[in-house]
């Protein structure tokens, strides 16, 4: 008997959060809230948002992963330093991020995971094309025509949004180390480090390093899950390099 795709759609995200989502968001936010990077809340959030990622879509899970451990890791380094410039506001090595923190970066890539999972059930996971390996339904490579345009948008406002976030935090975490005093950007004004709105060398190229990682995550995750396109299959995987 040959089951509907739309029915094997969801039956491929039931599997995988079963399967791999849960469990390893549960090791993630467990690992994150002992070493002191997530409060509870935060953990417990943790676990929702990278469910619902790594369920909708493997190559979303793998972006969620990358940024997290990424941000996990500029958080804590320096942290002597961050200490003496924070001073009563420092959080501690790991940041210890609460639900609202969790949510302020993932809650719209939440909602994009969401709409590609509805979307990708009802179409039944066409456009993985062949070669595809371990992606079952939920996969679709990036083609801005015909029928996988919708889905593409979504795949590349949700690498943009954690591009961005990633971008963010790498220049916040790394900018603030810098030896000079970062420029106001408005004015170019120096202000002290951990200023709003202060910019500096290295803070500049963190966030630009911090966008490419996110790329360069998506695009990697493409090609172990989907492999080569097929003859005649539209592709435009190279947009994920641009967009990070």
């Amino acid at each position: 008997v040959r089951v509907p795709r739309p029915a094997a759609a969801a039956a491929a995200m039931a599997a995988r959060l079963a399967v791999v989502a849960l469990p390893l968001s549960l090791l993630l936010a467990v690992r994150a809230y002992r070493k002191g990077s997530l409060s509870r809340s935060g953990a417990a959030c943790a676990v929702a948002t990278g469910t619902l990622a790594m369920t909708a879509s493997i190559r979303f899970g793998v972006t969620l992963i990358v940024f997290f451990l990424g941000c996990s890791k500029m958080t804590r380094m320096g942290a002597k330093r961050k200490a003496e410039i924070e001073g009563g506001d420092y959080a501690g090595p790991g940041g210890n991020r609460t639900w609202l923190q969790v949510m302020s970066n993932a809650a719209t890539a939440s909602a994009l995971a969401a709409w590609y999972m509805t979307m990708r059930a009802a179409d039944g996971g066409a456009g993985a094309g062949a070669g595809a390996f371990a992606a079952g339904a939920t996969e679709q490579r990036l083609a801005f025509s015909g029928p996988a345009r919708a889905g593409s948008l979504v795949q590349v406002a949700y690498l943009c949004h954690y591009a961005c976030c990633n971008a963010d935090t790498w220049a916040s975490e790394l900018g603030v180390l810098a030896r000079d005093w970062p420029r106001l950007v408005t004015t170019g004004a120096r202000v002290r480090p951990g200023t709003n709105g202060g910019v500096s060398p290295l803070g500049l190229a963190a966030s630009l390093a911090g966008g490419l990682v996110i790329g360069a995550a998506y695009y990697g995750a493409g090609l172990v899950v989907l492999g080569p396109a097929a003859p005649g299959t539209p592709s435009a995987e190279w947009v994920a390099l641009v967009a990070g």
